[in-house]
């Protein structure tokens, strides 16, 4: 079978996780970038990051101007798809409009378009979905799914988030670097700041955070601002820190309704310990207390840390059963088998 992937393969992005699972699992895979490769590391000066940003902007725009534009911005991507006669093309965002899955399916009646949409409602955006003529879309969002079943009657169907063994599993080290009492790995916004910044001033924890510093818009706390590590970790090297610190602090955003974030299950792969925002949807995937643990107010949040920080065997009790539910249900190559499965009904 020959399946394409279009979507971002940049470290970390969700098609190099589908293309690389395919692969494992033994398909003819072929991947089609849409826009311009964000993640090059050949060249890391901040002019060719300026230029990178500046070309993205172009497309995104572009892509939005007028059909004539659009045309001729998707026309490589469309083409290099047409050429290779796949038998499932799966999208891994909000891509496609009517206009190309049209002239795709022009090409080869037998293709089947799969929109794998990995956000929640706050990313929804244009919603092209809602009329690009996919055989059958996925989201990670009950709200979602609900809302488009009862009021477009569209093929829908839910599908939780994943993580990547290939990439992602217990690394255990020694190493000072790694030891901390609570970690957190991601973008700080809006929605995340105060917590991490009550939580820094209360001047009881060892904490370090990974990922970009806090936007100009952000308060610029020198308490925070002296938190982070100034790293941008990928891969093993993230791994090794979600199993290493004591305490994974996973802050869910607003628009994640009564969802989850991918981070739920990246960590439990690491087999770290991790204090997850409460959504009903936690208790689907796992056993609360028991594989994982959830705050629904910051001074519980507090409670918690305090209670396991002293609590060392219990924590590691919990990682463990965590991680061996994360291995057996949520890969990628459990989601993409339920996909395909799915698919081969239609």
């Amino acid at each position: 079978m020959k399946i394409g992937v279009l979507g971002k393969f940049g470290p970390e992005e969700m098609g190099k996780h589908i293309s690389d699972t395919l692969k494992e699992m033994k398909y003819e895979v072929f991947d089609f970038e849409f826009g311009p490769y964000l993640n090059q590391k050949k060249n890391n000066s901040k002019f060719y990051s300026k230029i990178i940003k500046i070309r993205n902007k172009i497309f995104n725009s572009g892509i939005f101007l007028n059909k004539r534009v659009r045309e001729l911005l998707l026309y490589k991507t469309i083409k290099d798809i047409e050429t290779n006669k796949l038998n499932i093309l799966i999208v891994t965002h909000d891509y496609l409009s009517n206009l190309e899955i049209k002239k795709l399916k022009a090409k080869n009646k037998n293709l089947k378009v799969v929109l794998w949409f990995p956000d929640g409602v706050i990313n929804v955006g244009k919603a092209l979905f809602l009329t690009a003529g996919y055989d059958v879309l996925f989201f990670k969002c009950h709200h979602i799914v609900k809302y488009l079943k009862d009021y477009y009657e569209l093929p829908v169907h839910y599908i939780g988030e994943a993580f990547n063994p290939q990439k992602n599993y217990p690394i255990f080290s020694n190493e000072e670097e790694y030891k901390t009492d609570l970690v957190f790995v991601g973008t700080i916004h809006s929605h995340r700041y105060p917590i991490i910044e009550k939580l820094i001033n209360l001047n009881k924890y060892n904490i370090k955070i990974y990922g970009t510093k806090p936007t100009f818009y952000l308060p610029q706390n020198e308490k925070i601002l002296k938190c982070f590590t100034g790293k941008y970790v990928t891969y093993e090297e993230r791994a090794k820190i979600f199993r290493n610190a004591k305490i994974n602090l996973n802050t869910l955003h607003l628009g994640e309704i009564q969802g989850v974030n991918v981070r739920l299950f990246e960590i439990a792969g690491a087999s770290g310990f991790q204090l997850a925002s409460y959504r009903d949807e936690i208790k689907e995937f796992f056993q609360i207390g028991k594989e994982i643990d959830t705050f629904s107010s910051f001074s519980e949040l507090v409670e918690k840390i305090d209670f396991y920080l002293k609590n060392e065997n219990l924590r590691e009790k919990i990682s463990k059963a965590g991680y061996e539910r994360a291995k057996n249900n949520y890969t990628y190559k459990n989601r993409i088998e339920e996909i395909l499965k799915i698919v081969d009904g239609l």
